[in-house]
């Protein structure tokens, strides 16, 4: 029989944002649903080498894991306790990603040095061995100063979601890629805030910088005793079994889950030109609709994360709690989703892709800060070229290292679920080297539940069945 593990209070503060704890700890009795500005510097930062190092040690099962979670646990921890030293705010973690929120007077001085000191702890990670391989991870950091938009979205009575919103925060996701690895560049807007302390050079696009170094005295910030806030509400913005206690365990497992990748658009331009107000209104319409999908579905709105085209929702089926179905599941919720995006009145598009793959589960982070699951191993799929209001589902992506064919879901006012067609976006030759798509295809035609069928064999394309 498994253990259920319940969090401490003290602990499930640790999983939200200082920006958010400090939000309600200021204003106790608002709404759950609201949105405001913060003034200063975002920086995302982006490790590569992760993926690579979860999916070997996957195979070694529980031992993986536990190497896994030591690996990540040490990163964070050491990256954090740079970024606690200079205000930094951990926003989110992205997988392989850490976003972070500086403000203050000097907030993108703060910034820029909190990079490059964090580059510089990247020196205990660039080489790791663990099971028997060395991996290699790298970091490439990017800072933009601005206003980005806080939001606290969902339901009133139950789940709630907290994300950054705004033409800034797209911003920041665009700066980020420009920056090698071992690298930290600034926005032009940064570079304006950086004093001759500061040496910068020019890159390969025009109005971003790299930060050379940095002559910025240590932050001398005290760190704040937490701030006082009503757990019961701060409790809602977690996943509902971990928020419950519904959780096996914390420490760490590798899972098969299957992912929705999510990429909301029109929220920025819902604040430039509509306002807060209704900015704020069609968000929490969306997130509402979205969460109420999933969780009927037995998903869960795991993460948002920072794009630089609109912005991007990540739901997970199989994690944190197993999922029977989770692939039809997840095809069936995506179609849910779109079939009520587009019979409301909202000024949003989305377009949705569906993988499967590996989850590490577990506590990731500092004691200070973490997160859980920790870190997806499956790959997002987008779409192959723009297509708002458009669902997108790949095949295992092992079978052929992400060169999979994606299928594109159409018909979709259909009156019923699966009523509509699957067409191939990519060559049929393709095909060859994915014939294990072939198996999950069947599964999905053969798996009923729920009154929902899962598309027919006389819509797989006749080249689709395997030899």
């Amino acid at each position: 029989m498994q253990k259920i593990v319940r969090l401490p209070q003290e602990t499930l503060l640790t999983y939200l944002p200082g920006t958010l704890v400090d939000s309600w700890a200021r204003r106790p009795h608002q709404s759950p649903i609201w949105g405001h500005w913060l003034d200063g510097s975002l920086m995302h930062c982006d490790i590569s080498g992760f993926t690579a190092m979860s999916e070997s040690l996957a195979g070694l099962g529980k031992e993986g894991a536990e190497l896994m979670a030591g690996v990540l646990n040490r990163f964070f921890d050491t990256m954090l306790e740079v970024a606690d030293c200079w205000g930094g705010v951990q926003m989110k973690f992205g997988g392989d990603a850490m976003l972070l929120f500086f403000s203050g007077r000097d907030h993108a001085a703060s910034a820029a040095a909190c990079g490059l000191e964090m580059q510089k702890g990247m020196a205990g990670f660039r080489r790791i061995m663990a099971g028997g391989q060395e991996h290699r991870l790298r970091m490439r950091a990017g800072i933009h100063s601005g206003r980005f938009f806080a939001a606290s979205v969902g339901n009133r009575d139950g789940t709630l979601h907290y994300l950054l919103l705004g033409p800034d925060v797209n911003r920041t996701a665009a700066v980020e890629p420009i920056a090698g690895p071992d690298q930290v560049v600034v926005s032009a807007e940064t570079a304006a805030l950086l004093g001759p302390q500061h040496h910068l050079a020019g890159t390969a696009q025009r109005g971003i910088w790299r930060v050379r170094s940095a002559e910025t005295p240590p932050s001398s910030l005290a760190s704040p005793a937490p701030p006082r806030a009503p757990v019961d509400v701060l409790r809602r913005y977690l996943m509902p079994p971990l928020a419950e206690g519904r959780v096996t365990t914390v420490s760490g497992e590798h899972r098969r889950v299957t992912a929705l990748f999510i990429n909301i658009m029109g929220a920025s331009s819902l604040l430039q030109t509509e306002g807060d107000g209704q900015a704020l209104a069609q968000v929490d319409a969306y997130v509402k609709l979205l969460i109420d999908v999933l969780e009927r579905n037995g998903g869960f709105l795991a993460a948002s994360d920072v794009a630089e085209d609109g912005d991007k929702l990540i739901a997970l089926f199989g994690a944190p709690v197993s999922h029977e179905h989770a692939e039809a599941a997840a095809v069936r919720s995506a179609w849910e989703i779109q079939a009520e995006l587009q019979n409301s009145d909202l000024n949003l598009t989305q377009r949705i892709g569906i993988n499967s793959g590996f989850v590490f589960a577990g506590e990731i982070g500092s004691r200070r800060r973490r997160e859980y699951p920790g870190r997806c191993s499956c790959p997002p799929t987008p779409p192959p070229v723009p297509a708002p209001n458009s669902i997108f589902a790949a095949p295992v992506p092992s079978a052929s290292r992400g060169r999979a064919p994606l299928w594109r879901y159409t018909g979709l006012r259909a009156p019923a679920p699966w009523s509509g067609r699957w067409s191939p976006q990519s060559s049929r030759h393709w095909w060859a080297e994915n014939r294990r798509w072939a198996r999950c295809w069947r599964c999905l035609a053969s798996w009923r539940g729920d009154g929902a069928a899962g598309p027919t064999s006389q819509e797989t394309p006749a080249w689709a069945s395997p030899d």
